[in-house]
């Protein structure tokens, strides 16, 4: 894991490479902090630069950016390929022996570029990668992104030159003048706590789309032009898995695979560890590697002292049944209150999702033993784990039989009746549901199921069941006309679409973004196995029959699960990584909270209605209504804006 950038430039005289370069490296080598290097070509129009931490290869063979053999090709590289000893020993055994310096996954890249080119060495890495390669025969850079979005992967043109870094702070060292807000992106963070990609919250850098690469050729002209992404991957193109499988038999191929997943990703020349939460995703990992990896293992796990969100106890629990080496850490407001003013520099751009605090922290504590850690980010995208998932599978059909006239008629009335509101919704919840208790997070929910009344088809569905707002809410000024809401696809089966989004969205512009900047800010890889290219291209191929059992998802994990650990566990509610925000915010984060929301001249700079949000935090602190999910995303965006920003 390392953080990368570079330069392409037509004219070198007009720009000091070296400096800038290295300056970009500097401004990211919290992701790298075993050493800094650059690289350029003679005329001065190309340089790389790489900060690196090592986790396999630890002498200075592992170095980057780093050349072929032939001298063709130099790399930057971000990431691990968990199957590059088999690809060295297939490309031996097809092109004879190679002389090796190291044992770096890096120069199991440059090697296979030389004799197999880009394309088909895409084909071949199975793993976690952003990469530049920059070939000196067609004088040509590509930029590359994994298949699934685990390491991050920015570019910008600016005049004459293209800029490449992992993370945005990079680009604010070439200029901070240049960068302006992305009104279109700032609406999308109010409204769905993230952004999607490619966009980022400035106008000017553009995200790598996971699965795709951008080829940037100096030989085309004397002024520099992008051409548009071009995807090497698709989810749904790759594995026939037939519709009459056996449960047992996929669950048992699912079981085979993350073992061989788990197999690969435990490889380090550094100590590794576990996140642990005490759900089927964590809990499953740590089942597989201590009975039948049989690996020692240090567990990690985050609590909280109110105790309708610790769960913690279950992770312990967990861990002493299968003798881990378990840390436990309880987060309070205390602790959230001293590390928001460091989101802005660790997230580089504003993330609406209020579980990045205990992230941060659990990763910090974390990396006090370990250099590499295993979460199980992945596994709810790919078998539908989310409460929306259940509600498409199980209440949308039920709301799609009821005319949209009257549904709407509903929906409406409900919204028109405050003081019956929430209990009209109780029931409603509770008759859709068949469940007789309300979850914590009840108010935030009563929101969904107003929106879920107004869809008129599944396409909005999926964006209603994930916006804080309605869509009729104006959040960032005169922005209505270019607003392009979260649509789902057209496919008839509204649970293969909402999968489909969340893996080609959610995770990617969500979660993971989440778990790279917090683990990398203090120089900890994190590894998600169940992201292993085989189980995902497996996954996506599952008719989502195969995936619920009695209304619950992730099916076939709690049945490899059962095999290991009593059905009490398996059969838990989903809690999520959820944390006391509501509280936080009228109890640690209050001055925090007044301070960014009462600013002035916020709303003429960026256009956002910050009434809008000053009579939203007013009604949260007065504790008439539970406004916290819906007020985290402006607080981190005012956060971030005042930081880099501000006067």
């Amino acid at each position: 894991m390392c953080g990368i950038a570079g330069i392409i430039c037509i004219k070198s005289k007009e720009i000091d490479i070296e400096r800038v370069v290295r300056n970009m490296i500097s401004s990211i080598s919290h992701r790298g902090p075993d050493g800094c290097e650059f690289w350029a070509n003679s005329n001065k129009t190309v340089g790389i630069g790489h900060a690196r931490l090592a986790i396999l290869e630890l002498s200075s063979a592992g170095s980057q950016p780093m050349i072929s053999s032939n001298q063709r090709y130099i790399i930057t590289f971000n990431g691990e390929i968990y199957n590059h000893l088999a690809i060295r020993r297939n490309l031996e055994c097809e092109y004879g022996p190679i002389l090796w310096k190291g044992n770096s996954d890096a120069e199991t890249i440059v090697e296979c570029l030389v004799r197999k080119g880009i394309s088909d060495t895409l084909g071949l890495l199975s793993g976690m990668f952003a990469i530049g390669i920059f070939d000196q025969l067609l004088n040509k850079i590509t930029l590359v992104r994994d298949r699934v979005g685990e390491k991050p992967l920015y570019y910008m043109l600016n005049g004459k030159t293209v800029y490449f870094a992992s993370e945005l702070k990079a680009f604010r060292v070439v200029s901070d003048k240049c960068l302006t807000i992305d009104p279109i992106a700032l609406d999308h963070l109010l409204r769905y706590s993230y952004i999607k990609s490619p966009r980022t919250i400035y106008s000017e850098v553009k995200t790598l789309e996971a699965g795709h690469y951008l080829e940037i050729d100096l030989e085309l002209s004397d002024c520099m032009e992008l051409n548009e992404q071009i995807s090497y991957w698709e989810l749904n193109n790759t594995v026939s898995v037939p519709t009459s499988i056996d449960f047992e038999q996929m669950s048992d191929d699912l079981q085979e695979m993350l073992v061989n997943s788990l197999q690969n990703q435990m490889i380090a020349d550094v100590p590794v560890g576990g996140l642990l939460s005490g759900g089927v995703d964590s809990t499953l990992l740590v089942a597989l590697i201590r009975r039948e990896l049989k690996l020692d293992l240090q567990t990690f796990s985050v609590g909280f002292q109110e105790s309708a969100y610790n769960e913690a106890l279950y992770a312990k629990e967990t861990a002493k049944f299968f003798g881990t080496d378990h840390n436990e850490l309880y987060v309070t407001g205390k602790m959230a209150i001293d590390c928001v003013d460091e989101l802005p520099f660790i997230y580089d751009e504003p993330l609406g999702d209020p579980s990045q605090i205990p992230t941060l922290i659990i990763s910090r504590f974390a990396r006090n033993k370990v250099k590499v850690i295993l979460s199980g980010d992945g596994a709810d995208e790919l078998f539908g784990g989310y409460n929306r998932h259940r509600i498409a599978k199980n209440i949308w059909p039920k709301m799609e039989s009821i005319p949209y006239f009257f549904r709407n008629f509903i929906g409406m009335s409900i919204k028109r009746s405050p003081n019956g509101t929430l209990k009209n919704l109780e029931f409603l919840y509770r008759l859709f549901q068949g469940k007789s208790s309300l979850p914590k997070n009840w108010q935030a929910k009563a929101n969904k199921i107003e929106n879920l009344f107004a869809c008129k088809a599944h396409q909005s569905l999926y964006g209603a069941l994930i916006q804080n707002f309605g869509s009729q809410t104006e959040l960032v000024f005169n922005t209505k006309a270019n607003r392009r809401d979260i649509q789902c696809d057209n496919s008839s089966n509204i649970v293969d679409a909402f999968l489909q989004e969340d893996f080609l969205s959610y995770l990617p512009d969500n979660v993971l973004v989440k778990l790279d900047r917090a683990s990398m800010s203090v120089g900890l890889e994190s590894r998600a196995p169940y992201l292993d290219r085989s189980i995902v291209e497996y996954a996506s191929s599952l008719p989502a029959a195969k995936i619920f059992n009695n209304r619950i998802g992730k099916a076939p994990l709690r049945h490899i699960l059962d095999r290991y650990i009593p059905q009490t566990v398996t059969s838990r509610p989903k809690s999520g990584f959820s944390v006391p925000l509501d509280e936080w915010i009228r109890g640690p984060l209050n001055c925090w909270a007044r301070d960014l929301v009462l600013q002035k001249g916020v709303s003429e700079t960026t256009n956002i209605n910050i009434e809008f949000y000053r009579n939203r935090l007013s009604e949260h602190l007065s504790g008439k209504k539970n406004y916290g999910s819906e007020l985290w995303p402006a607080l981190t965006f005012l956060n971030w804006f005042g930081t880099y920003h501000g006067s």
